[in-house]
């Protein structure tokens, strides 16, 4: 019962939490719920859901506990208004830029669709250490077993790539459609980890590459995309 119970409470803040002011509950107060959500984000991205308790969560943030729930009712609540804060809106840029390419008086080349899908990327990564944060815990969010985090997915990204996957399947021409959806996992996973912060390319290069350049990343990652979108099918 007491599962159950959580269950329904995540997908009543999930349906709560896409109304800004739901953040604080004091009018002109938004400043303390975002020092709360900008702490968080830093601990569970670091430590993850299950490893991250209120407690480092209140130090670090400078506040006692009780005004966390406050305003985020719980742990849950909390984790699912910070995915949410940069989640939607990394949702609705791609759903933005993918209107405006569609809108256009020519078909966008695969090219174009990759580099508007991963274009809100990098710019949540540009918005500093928290925007850092966001990737690291959005590249957790793929081992998190807690069952509202499927919500947490299927919110944020269904629609837009769903829209990804058919400009693909239009532009990539007659090929069977698992192709296309297994390509759009491999692309989502090549993304994740080169902006999760896992430092591997600063390993395996000595220091002469860096994921923190995020134009050179951009520079390396879209051609490496889009060439595999294209590959022939397997046989």
């Amino acid at each position: 019962m007491k599962t159950k119970e959580k269950s329904r409470t995540g997908r009543t803040f999930l349906r709560q939490a896409a109304t800004p002011s739901k953040l604080g509950r004091r009018p002109g107060d938004n400043a303390t719920a975002e020092k709360i959500l900008d702490a968080a984000e830093e601990e569970f991205a670091a430590r993850g859901y299950e490893g991250t308790s209120l407690r480092e969560i209140a130090e670090r943030a400078k506040v006692n506990q009780a005004l966390i729930r406050y305003y985020f009712d719980s742990k849950q609540g909390l984790y699912c208004a910070i995915y949410l804060r940069r989640g939607q809106e990394l949702g609705r840029e791609r759903i933005k830029l993918l209107d405006e390419l569609e809108s256009g008086p020519r078909l966008p080349n695969v090219e174009e669709i990759v580099r508007a899908f991963i274009l809100p990327a990098i710019a949540i990564k540009r918005q500093g250490a928290g925007g850092a944060a966001y990737m690291r815990l959005h590249a957790r969010l793929q081992d998190e077993s807690p069952e509202f985090m499927e919500d947490l997915r299927r919110r944020v990204y269904d629609e837009s790539t769903n829209r990804y996957i058919q400009a693909l399947r239009r532009v990539l021409g007659p090929i069977d459609p698992a192709i296309v959806y297994w390509r759009m996992v491999f692309l989502i996973g090549a993304y994740f980890y080169t902006l999760a912060d896992s430092n591997r390319i600063e390993v395996y290069s000595k220091g002469t590459c860096s994921a923190k350049d995020l134009d050179e990343t951009l520079r390396q990652l879209i051609p490496f995309l889009v060439s595999g979108l294209r590959a022939p099918a397997p046989v």
